[in-house]
């Protein structure tokens, strides 16, 4: 364990002793698990515990605008689109899941996709009528989207990602891309927005797959993605507005939120005194990342099963700040900032926690001696 003083930008620490955390095999583990479900923002897989629909087709589960299992975002479906009913399922616009899904196979109990159809007239509606998410990226970075996409025979073989950072005002084209294989398969797609800098930390981004005209095609018209029916078809045996175009494991990723607790003192009798004069025990936060992050509603605890022990006010840590925040059981969220817990001189854990529950950072229990603090070298590294 590398053993040395420290001095930063939030405070001077005089002679002061700080320890590099150490964390054990346990520790790490339950980290590098818990950092892959921090990097969902949001998913749809659409295994839902479907209830049985009535006369009318209705459901407990709104097929067109099916809510995310994981995170926060609306789906909505655009352009005249419709969900449809099929096949056995218990709910309007749901059938058969993609294969990669994690619920399992295609066919396999409560593994879903959201089946869409009502797509435009041939010749009408380009680059209109498809499916529509809105997931805010507050506070986090380098985007990235995927989904899986299953054509039918007489859907539209062609297909645009497009996004918006202006909640849908505008749209830019990432990518088009076609069913190359044929009809009734799955395809995977992935785009990642890292070098579009204007979908960090937007709550106004989106996205959208939207059908699209055959490309170089002399006649303006949907291509059907049957490999038997190739070309712009006017006529029964090429594309039909009734087509179905599914989709599965729909999700929005971004790096980790980059804060971190950075250091604490449990025991703090003559290092650094608050503003009634008094030393209480402390922690400190540290953006290590790129874009700012608003703390507002994020818990801070030092009991896992209360994370939201202590919530914190807005406050925004602009890339490369520290927040010093006092652990003394005064609660305050104006001025200086006081938590409604106080850190253990014997130990205990320590946690930060998203708003929407997802684990930022913890701290495993750890004794210091009177006056020592335990923090990250460099600031910000990960344990």
């Amino acid at each position: 364990m590398n053993i040395h003083p420290r001095v930063d930008a939030a405070f001077l620490r005089v002679g002061v002793v700080a320890l590099l955390l150490a964390a054990s095999t346990h520790a790490n583990t339950a980290h590098a698990e818990a950092s892959q479900d921090d990097t969902t923002i949001s998913q749809w897989d659409f295994n839902y515990e479907l209830g049985v629909v009535d006369a009318d087709g209705q459901s407990d589960i709104d097929g067109f605008s099916p809510p995310p299992l994981i995170g926060k975002g609306e789906a909505v479906l655009i352009g005249g689109v419709e969900p449809r009913f099929s096949g056995g399922d218990d709910a309007l616009g749901f059938n058969d899941g993609w294969q990669g899904d994690p619920a399992g196979a295609a066919g396999d109990e409560n593994n879903y996709g959201w089946q869409t159809t009502n797509y435009p007239e041939q010749g009408t509606g380009d680059g209109t009528a498809g499916a529509q998410f809105h997931v805010s990226t507050e506070g986090l970075s380098n985007i990235t989207v995927s989904y899986a996409h299953r054509f039918s025979g007489r859907s539209s073989r062609h297909a645009a990602l497009e996004y918006s950072v202006d909640g849908g005002d505008t749209w830019q084209l990432a990518y088009e891309y076609e069913a190359v294989n044929g009809h009734n398969l799955w395809y995977f797609q992935r785009f990642d927005f890292t070098h579009i800098p204007e979908a960090n930390d937007n709550p106004d981004f989106a996205f959208r797959v939207v059908a699209i005209f055959m490309p170089g095609s002399d006649v303006p018209g949907y291509e059907d993605a049957n490999n038997n029916r190739p070309g712009v078809l006017f006529d029964d045996e090429g594309y039909q507005p009734s087509g179905t175009w599914r989709f599965d494991s729909v999700g929005v990723y971004a790096d980790h939120p980059p804060v971190r607790i950075n250091e604490f003192m449990g025991r703090n009798h003559v290092f650094l005194a608050d503003e009634d004069g008094d030393y209480e025990s402390w922690l400190e936060l540290h953006n290590h990342g790129a874009v700012p992050v608003n703390l507002a509603d994020y818990g801070l605890s030092d009991d896992e099963e209360n994370p939201f022990r202590w919530i914190m006010p807005s406050v925004t840590l602009e890339p490369g700040e520290f927040l010093l925040i006092f652990c003394s059981n005064k609660d305050r969220d104006t001025g200086e900032l006081h938590t409604n817990f106080s850190i253990s001189a014997n130990g205990e854990e320590l946690l930060l926690t998203h708003p929407d529950g997802r684990r930022i950072d913890e701290i495993s229990p750890y004794e210091l001696d009177t006056n020592i603090s335990l923090g990250r070298t460099p600031d910000g590294a990960p344990q």
